[in-house]
């Protein structure tokens, strides 16, 4: 029996409460910072065409996973100044790690010439 965060937190019938909305088929577009750099808001894209923005009375919670999150932050202005530069966003905040530090690990099979003929790797 698998589980994930999503059944435990966010569909189990003794979490359901009226402050929290789940919008599915939407994609985060950035998310907002004020004057003093504190995350106020998202921006975000339903339907592909209609694009929303959202405020937080209390905090905001980038959780995109290890392959979203850092695209994110680089369209919100926080990265690296090369790569906001080279995609033409505005550096809010300097924070060049965004994003470097992401591996992807392929599966490599080395061929050896001590294998039969009839094996194919």
């Amino acid at each position: 029996f698998r589980s994930s965060a999503a059944d435990a937190f966010l569909w189990a019938p003794d979490q359901q409460r009226e402050t929290l909305t789940i919008l599915a088929e939407h994609k985060a577009a950035k998310v907002l910072l004020d004057e003093s750099l504190t995350a106020k808001g998202v921006s975000f894209v339903a339907n592909s065409s209609e694009s929303w923005t959202v405020y937080a009375n209390k905090e905001v919670i980038l959780s995109a996973g290890s392959l979203a999150s850092a695209p994110i932050l680089e369209r919100s202005g926080i990265g690296g100044k090369k790569v906001l530069k080279a995609a033409g966003v505005k550096q809010i905040v300097d924070l060049p790690g965004v994003g470097a530090n992401l591996c992807v690990s392929l599966l490599q099979i080395h061929a050896s010439s001590a294998l039969p003929d009839d094996v194919y790797v």
